[in-house]
């Protein structure tokens, strides 16, 4: 999979869900932070695990770090306290 390519096919609602997902938020905490529906997080999850032909939350977010898409240095950060 080129990372280019799987760039362009995520939109960035979809990249901050898997982000936050990343973070160990749920979809509940993930809608609250992004002011959406949990509802509205779970389709961007499922938009996001089909572009990276993922089978599962946790594979999507593993490819995402994998392609560079999200950074986990900043996620270290923002988990402290």
């Amino acid at each position: 999979m080129n990372r280019q390519d799987t760039r362009l096919n995520l939109t960035k609602r979809q990249l901050e869900c898997l982000t936050w997902s990343a973070a160990g938020k749920s979809s509940f905490e993930i809608g609250q932070i992004l002011e959406i529906s949990e509802r509205g997080v779970n389709w961007h999850f499922n938009n996001a695990m089909k572009a990276l032909g993922s089978v599962s939350r946790i594979q999507a977010v593993a490819r995402a770090v994998h392609l560079g898409l999200i950074k986990v240095e900043y996620l270290k950060q923002g988990n402290q306290g």
